[in-house]
């Protein structure tokens, strides 16, 4: 047997070994391998994948909760400034002095019982609304209607007007809108 001096084995240890103190790599086949270690990989990747894209669905999902919510909020604040300057404007008012039942320039009387939701909903879209000054960028100005109804003060104090305010503001998308309906006693 000749072998090389730069390559002796050794069997010194039970387990083949180059001069080097390397060892020598040998693996038996027994034909019993089955792949099932690629497998049971795949199946983990593939949970991984779908716990993935399932988190990536609930992120996309929240964000856009987050941005109605917000649009909301933005045309809700819009009609509350819009009822603020409708207060302000009823403020001066001495009864139904300049209101019309075509509620022009957005002062409506309809009679002592004064308009109800739906048809003061309908003059708004109708256009016979007051722009209300807005100071948020980017938004449509809101728009209001103020119904003089005459009405029995509250606490006995004799007959008087009250002013009923409807809003409609909207958000930064046309199809948010936010509908605000007070009740407004000058002092």
């Amino acid at each position: 047997m000749s072998v090389m001096a730069s390559q002796k084995i050794s069997y010194t240890t039970g387990f083949p070994r180059l001069k080097g103190g390397s060892m020598i790599s040998v693996q038996k086949s027994n034909g019993t391998q089955r792949g099932s270690a690629l497998i049971i990989s795949l199946v983990i990747l593939l949970v991984l994948t779908l716990i993935g894209i399932t988190g990536m669905q609930t992120t996309v999902l929240e964000e856009k909760m987050s941005g109605n919510f917000r649009d909301k909020n933005i045309a809700f604040q819009a009609a509350e400034s819009a009822m603020r300057d409708a207060e302000n404007v009823s403020k001066g008012r001495n009864g139904h002095v300049g209101m019309t039942s075509s509620c022009a320039n957005g002062l409506c009387y309809s009679g002592p019982s004064g308009s109800s939701a739906a048809d003061m909903v309908s003059h708004l879209a109708a256009g016979y609304a007051v722009d209300a000054p807005t100071s948020i960028p980017g938004l449509a100005q809101p728009k209001y209607l103020i119904d003089g109804v005459k009405s029995w003060a509250p606490g006995g104090a004799g007959w008087r007007y009250m002013y009923r305010i409807t809003v409609v503001a909207t958000g930064h998308v046309s199809t948010t809108q936010s509908v605000l309906r007070g009740t407004y006693y000058p002092q």
